[in-house]
Order: C-alpha cells, then sequence, then structure tokens
C-alpha cells in the first residue's frame, strides 16, 4: 500500500525523495490502525486454556508478529529501498509519464504501466529488475483479468445474483442430506440467455460433485393442492451408468 501511493506521489512530479515522505505520512495512522485491528482480533486466543491455547496461540503469536514487523519495515525499511532503486530512473520516469495536474490513480496507472529498464542500471542490480519486470508484467496481466472479470459480472448482476442463490440453496440442500431432487418444469435451473448449458452451477454441484439426483418435468400440484407434503417416494431409475437425461416414472404412496 505505502509503494502504490509512493507510486501516486511521484505521478504528480513530486521530487522523488518529498514524493517517498508524503507517500509514508498518509498511509502511516490508516496502515497502523489496521494493523491494531488484526493484532486485537487475535488477543482472545491468548486467554485459551488446554489443548486449544497450545494450538491457537503459536498462530496468533505468529500473525501478530508478522504484521507488527510488516508495519515496523513499511516504516523504516521499505522508504529506503524506494529511494535507492528509483534514484537512477525517476527522472525519466517523470520526463515521459508523469501528469502534475492529474492527481488520480488513473494517473499514476499510467505512469507505472508500461514496463521500465533502468538504462544506467549496475550490473549487480539487473538480476533484480528483471525479476520487477517480470512480476509487474505478471501482476498487470493479472489485474487487467480480474477487471475484465468484474465488469462482465456487474454487466450480469441479476444473473449472477440468481445463479449464485441457486448456489446456496443447493448448498442448503446438501447439508440436509437430500439425495434427490426435482421440480415441475422442463429446466430445472434458470439458464441466462445465450450462455446454453455451459452455465449449470446446481447441476455440477449435485451430479458431479455429489451424486444427488435430479428429476424434471414431475406433476406435484396434485399433492399440493392436496396437502400431502409427506409420502413415500418410489422410483427405479434404468440401470444405466454415467448417463443423464435417462427417463423415469416415479409415484407417491401417501
Amino acid at each position: 500500500m505505502e509503494i502504490e501511493n509512493v507510486h501516486r506521489q511521484m505521478a504528480t512530479g513530486k521530487p522523488l525523495k518529498q514524493a517517498i515522505l508524503d507517500g509514508a505520512q498518509e498511509i502511516a495512522l490508516p496502515a497502523f490502525v489496521s494493523t491494531l485491528c488484526i493484532c486485537i482480533v487475535f488477543v482472545p486466543m491468548f486467554f485459551l486454556a488446554g489443548v486449544a491455547r497450545h494450538l491457537f496461540v503459536p498462530l496468533a503469536e505468529a500473525v501478530v508478529f508478522a504484521m507488527l514487523a510488516s508495519y515496523i519495515l513499511s516504516r523504516t525499511l521499505i522508504p529506503t529501498l524506494v529511494l535507492w532503486f528509483y534514484r537512477s530512473v525517476y527522472h525519466r520516469f517523470v520526463k515521459e509519464h508523469s501528469h502534475p495536474a492529474d492527481d488520480s490513480a488513473e494517473a499514476s496507472g499510467r505512469m507505472f504501466r508500461k514496463r521500465e529498464v533502468p538504462e544506467r542500471c549496475p550490473l549487480l542490480l539487473r538480476p533484480f529488475g528483471v525479476m520487477q519486470q517480470w512480476f509487474e508484467h505478471g501482476f498487470t496481466r493479472f489485474r487487467e483479468g480480474y477487471r475484465y472479470l468484474l465488469a462482465a459480472v456487474l454487466a450480469q448482476r441479476w444473473s449472477f445474483c440468481l445463479l449464485f442463490i441457486l448456489f446456496c440453496a443447493a448448498s442448503w440442500l446438501l447439508d440436509r442430506k437430500v439425495r434427490m431432487t426435482g421440480g415441475e418444469t422442463i429446466a430445472y435451473e434458470w439458464i441466462p440467455a445465450g450462455r446454453g448449458h455451459a452455465l449449470l452451477p446446481v447441476h455440477r454441484m449435485f451430479l458431479v460433485e455429489k451424486g444427488v439426483h435430479i428429476i424434471e418435468g414431475m406433476n406435484l400440484t396434485p399433492l399440493s393442492d392436496a396437502g400431502v407434503y409427506e409420502f413415500v417416494f418410489v422410483v427405479a431409475p434404468v440401470k444405466v451408468v454415467g448417463a443423464t437425461g435417462v427417463p423415469v416414472r416415479p409415484f407417491a404412496i401417501a
């Protein structure tokens, strides 16, 4: 977080040292508060006793010490390393990519979206430069892929919400050890327009992962009209292994 904020300050055209100081100062209090919040979550574990104490206290200590060390490093070592690594490339960065009138996150993204190679980087540090290039390139691809996925989900937000509700309902049924499900409609699961049968999370969870049978086209209205909700369900599936769409004729004995 601190490095990203330093990048944003550098994109405004500030001197390197001032950009590092401003970037570190702006996130000092938020980083401290977030660190304390994470550490406080693990405090109750130190009041456990018995086997639970021996199991969870080392985990809590590891997390707390890691968070404290991370905060200390972000206050001391990280600004120093930024000043050292960027000293030979800062002026070229500002000349090619800075937008002094633009203090937005988009400006910071424009500044460091392009893969940069220090022209006068010492030979000993060039492997680290190559590693940074590889990491930045991979992270940029991951970020763009996530942005595309998020945009696609937001464009079909209602379809996604409905699919999520169906997935939660299927999980709830599986927790109740249901062995067979069915409905009166031919399409047991709602299919988004134009997607075909490629996206069927309930079918995948029931049939593929848990082996729960799905029956479509059932005549449940007479039972509902008669107020019958508990009955013996009899069905004799065809003895075909690994097939779907097998016809059956189930009946209910009330």
